[in-house]
């Protein structure tokens, strides 16, 4: 599996390491779903907001 690197602050890795230990859950497994999840929101919720916003500004070249 590839791997990446972040760099977070002191301040958020105490409270990701903080809630883990509340859910029990393992570091790598919370980022991993917290990841999915805003996969999830950007493909269900933004894009289709962004793409609305546009088709509003962009006249419909079939409307002349």
């Amino acid at each position: 599996m590839p791997a990446i690197n972040l760099r977070l602050s002191a301040r958020l890795l105490e409270e990701t390491d903080r809630l883990c230990d509340e859910i029990y859950s393992s570091r790598s497994q919370f980022i991993r779903a917290s990841i999915l999840r805003n996969i999830d929101i950007c493909r269900n919720v933004e894009q289709p907001a962004i793409r609305e916003f546009y088709r509003k500004r962009i006249p419909d070249p079939n409307l002349h």
